[in-house]
């Protein structure tokens, strides 16, 4: 049975990833890994027998054929729990390294971080209680065990609550290094044992490279692996703390550790530590700076917790009506918007993650109709310059409600808003309402275009030009923002027809005065109207926007809601000889300018001019921009805050083999679970207070752990709701993941999992561009079932198929349909595509029915 066989042992301490190990070699066609079944026992039992009994003493030929009988034993099981189709067969055991108990045989010593292991082995034993007898009895143990079971989430909020029982923490640091100088003996005894050391924390780092050491040890090729699943990725479960298979981050152990237990740990295991290169002293933590750090940190987490409840906490009638109203508006709103700007694109299909409806609003916060509440940066795009119910604006909107909003008349607030408006902008002249931003945009063109009787249009900054685009007749033209070259060309080139140069003075990053005033120069040359869109500038560079802050003064200008600190108002302002020019183009709207606007655009622009707002505003960007930088230079991420301190913008930079969109939606998802809403872009108002700010550092903080996990791993988890928190129904519009393409010799191999609204698809199909059908394998995934414990059917979403290259690939490039089927009508469709020379480097997402990579 055992002729022809190769035999080999993982080795390392609980918690260490001799599970991880064991999957990641069972990739691989030749090698088969079971386990655990602990023949250290049998091997330590025979040696005290043999130590123990005289009569044996005198014998030594009979204990070393025993030895010999036992290990042909120890190798037949093996095999017979292996797979009988591979080369190289194992046993993996968290133990110490036994070299006689498999004679000849190959070892792996995993080793990990010993202070991690105590965070994992706590956790270990908080789950599952029973299986540790000896720590049942101890007192110290019993209340922390029910706060766990009560709420799971427990030992995330009060940290130092997990390893304060000494017991349980002297325990896991012992015997972590007991089992690494044991194993380090066994390898100077026997020099002739081939032993390969595997790090923890270098499979974290780079898996595929590691993974190639670890079947280039056992002599096979990397190359005929399988690719890695989603249970043999960096990181599988970590974020589940309440799992049984819990393993944690590389580097959890920093957000648990006290000075004390760092002084508990060095006595038991510190020398071990100092010699696996870990640390490079025992003064591996500074005292002074964790205490305040953590105190501050503690603080700051508990005034998040106070007021935004977790999914344990939520209360079920506020969530079961929340859900229930998302439902309706996907069935009677055209665009099924009721997320609004701020969860498009980054937060759609996130599980429960993003807020629910809106019920109230205060100062910088905004609470959801579940009970969450959430520091926004994001003010319905800037629009609430000072915050929510500011009371000066409030009682100004009260004042008004005599009158009513629309009358058949002027109002004379109209004249005094207007009045204001010249006063403060350079380049108004005259005034003219609107509804919205669009509005304004789309007459701001239209008066360009009448003023100087030509069409084209050059515009520049303004991202998405659907308000451009909608114009009827429209001509128009991008040119790069900052490129004054390229304005130039298109001006020569079109200089007869250009009535517009429409530019927004800040697009991320900001512009600088002799771009600007190239731009004016070139216009002025080629008799082209320049239009500034400050929409969302206006108000916050400087009273006068941004044609104020650098001294350029353009002939349009477009003002947004910040006008009226979100209500309905905004406002084209300009020249007198370009303005007077409104009345030919027959472009009206009604309500314009209700008298509630009015009054609220008053109030606001008198604060503005009798207190330094815009001073504040940018205060407030530049605490939270070093708050910001020196968070991410900790963590060591290459990210930053760019733009004005009124208007930071999150870029990441270098995330390794994720994208930046990618890892920026982490890094914004996780904020968001810790009460701080941002679509990317930080617009402070007049309401970002001190515990605004410290709130949202700590938000950062913890975001920042996981984006740095994730890009060292290379793989992004599939957003996950907070525990006990209902799946929301946004999620399950449809929900999925392609996990894999794998282009062999004849065939394509694809898998991954699909969910419909009302759980698992009875049949799933790849249909090729020919119209070729493939029925899709159906298979369980546990791990999916964890996840959406709502879902009962999704233990069955996984889904593989092996597709003819033949009919579904051309020319190297992949394309087919995935086609999800309830009851033989088709549910839900997602369009995929595979160039030739992309990789596939993680699961992507089908819920928005395309994947092109």
């Amino acid at each position: 049975m055992i002729e022809g066989k190769k035999f080999f042992a993982v080795r390392g301490y609980n918690k260490s990833g001799t599970n991880w190990l064991c999957r990641l070699l069972s990739l691989h066609p030749e090698i088969s890994c079971s386990g655990e079944f602990h023949w250290n026992r049998i091997s330590s039992q025979l040696i005290d027998t043999y130590n123990e009994s005289e009569s044996l003493h005198g014998q030594p030929g009979l204990l070393d054929a025993t030895w010999h009988a036992m290990d042909r034993f120890i190798k037949e099981a093996i095999v017979l729990a292996c797979d009988d189709e591979a080369t190289w067969v194992g046993d993996r055991t968290p133990s110490t390294i036994e070299p006689s108990l498999i004679i000849g045989a190959r070892v792996f010593n995993l080793i990990r971080d010993g202070r991690d292991i105590m965070i994992s082995a706590a956790y270990h034993y908080f789950n599952n209680p029973d299986f540790f007898p000896a720590f049942n009895s101890i007192e110290a143990l019993k209340e922390p065990l029910a706060l766990f079971r009560a709420d799971p989430t427990h030992f995330h909020r009060y940290p130092e609550q997990l390893l304060a029982c000494d017991e349980l923490a002297i325990d896991s640091a012992h015997y972590w290094a007991e089992t690494i100088r044991k194993n380090q003996a066994k390898i100077d005894e026997y020099p002739e044992m081939k032993c390969l050391e595997v790090r923890y924390e270098a499979l974290h780092k780079d898996i595929e490279r590691q993974r190639k050491r670890v079947y280039e040890f056992l002599d096979v090729d990397p190359t005929l692996a399988a690719p890695l699943e989603f249970n043999t990725q960096p990181g599988f479960k970590k974020e589940q703390p309440n799992k049984f298979l819990r393993k944690g981050a590389v580097g959890d152990w920093k957000n648990y550790f006290s000075p004390r237990l760092r002084d508990l740990f060095n006595e038991h295991a510190g020398d071990v530590l100092v010699k696996l290169g870990y640390v490079d002293s025992l003064d591996w933590l500074d005292e002074k700076e964790l205490s305040s750090t953590r105190q501050k940190d503690q603080r700051t987490q508990s005034t998040i917790q106070d007021k935004t409840k977790t999914g344990s906490e939520l209360d079920e009638k506020q969530v079961a009506q929340s859900v229930s109203m998302a439902s309706r508006a996907r069935t009677v709103l055209a665009q099924d918007e009721f997320d609004r700007l701020v969860a498009r694109p980054v937060f759609d299909h996130d599980g429960s993650v993003f807020p629910y409806f809106a019920v109230q609003a205060k100062g910088c916060r905004i609470l959801d109709s579940a009970g969450r509440e959430y520091v926004d940066w994001f003010n319905a795009n800037g629009a609430n310059l000072l915050g929510y119910d500011r009371p000066e604006v409030v009682q100004a909107i009260k004042n008004q409600m005599d009158a009513g909003p629309a009358l058949s008349l002027m109002h004379q607030l109209e004249v005094e808003v207007a009045e204001l408006l010249v006063e403060m902008i350079p380049c108004a002249e005259l005034v003219e309402f609107w509804k919205n931003d669009s509005n304004a945009i789309a007459a701001s063109l239209r008066l360009a275009r009448a003023a100087t009787n030509r069409k084209m249009v050059l515009h520049s900054g303004f991202g998405d030009s659907q308000t451009l685009r909608m114009l009827e007749s429209e001509q128009a033209e991008t040119f790069p923002f900052g490129d004054l070259a390229a304005l130039e060309s298109l001006l020569e080139k079109n200089s007869e027809n250009v009535a517009a140069v429409f530019l927004s003075p800040i697009n991320v990053e900001i512009s600088d005065t002799v771009y600007l005033e190239g731009i004016q120069q070139l216009t002025r040359q080629h008799g082209a109207i320049l239009i500034f869109n400050e929409t969302t500038t206006a108000f916050r560079l400087a009273n006068g926007g941004a044609q104020e802050y650098f001294g350029v003064v353009p002939d349009l200008t477009c003002v947004g809601n910040g006008i009226a600190n979100g209500m309905p108002l905004a406002a084209v302002v300009g020249k007198r000889e370009v303005m007077t020019h409104s009345s030919g183009f027959g472009f009206d709207e009604t309500n314009r300018a209700d008298t509630f606007s009015l009054a609220a655009a008053k109030s606001v622009l008198e604060l503005l001019q009798r207190e330094p707002v815009c001073e504040r505003l940018a205060e407030t960007g530049r605490k939270l921009r070093a708050s910001f930088d020196s968070i991410a230079k900790s963590a060591g991420l290459n990210v930053e805050l760019i733009g004005p301190d009124c208007r930071l913008t999150i870029k990441f930079h270098d995330c390794g083999s994720l994208s930046q969109s990618a890892v920026c939606e982490l890094f914004l998802k996780e904020c968001l679970k810790c009460g701080v809403m941002s679509n990317g872009t930080f617009l402070p108002s007049d309401a970002h207070d001190v515990q605004a700010n410290e709130d949202t550092v700590a938000a950062f903080k913890s975001a920042m752990k996981v984006v740095k996990a994730a890009v060292q791993s290379g793989r992004v988890e599939p957003s996950k709701p907070e525990s006990n928190a209902p799946i929301d129904p946004r999620a399950f519009v449809t929900i999925g993941f392609l996990e894999a393409i794998q282009i062999e010799e004849d065939v394509v191999r694809v898998h991954g999992w699909q969910l419909l609204a009302d759980g698992a698809p009875d049949s799933i199909e790849l249909v090729s561009s020919s119209g070729k059908v493939i029925p899709a394998e159906c298979f369980p995934r546990p791990d999916i079932e964890a996840w959406i414990p709502s879902q009962p059917s999704a233990l069955m979403s996984g889904y593989k198929a092996s597709l003819p290259v033949a009919d579904f690939v051309n020319q190297g490039q992949v394309e087919f349909r995935i086609v999800a089927k309830r009851q033989s009508t088709v549910a839900f469709q997602c369009s995929v595509t595979k160039k030739p020379q992309s990789d596939w480097t993680e699961p992507r997402s089908t819920n928005e029915g395309l994947i092109e990579v």
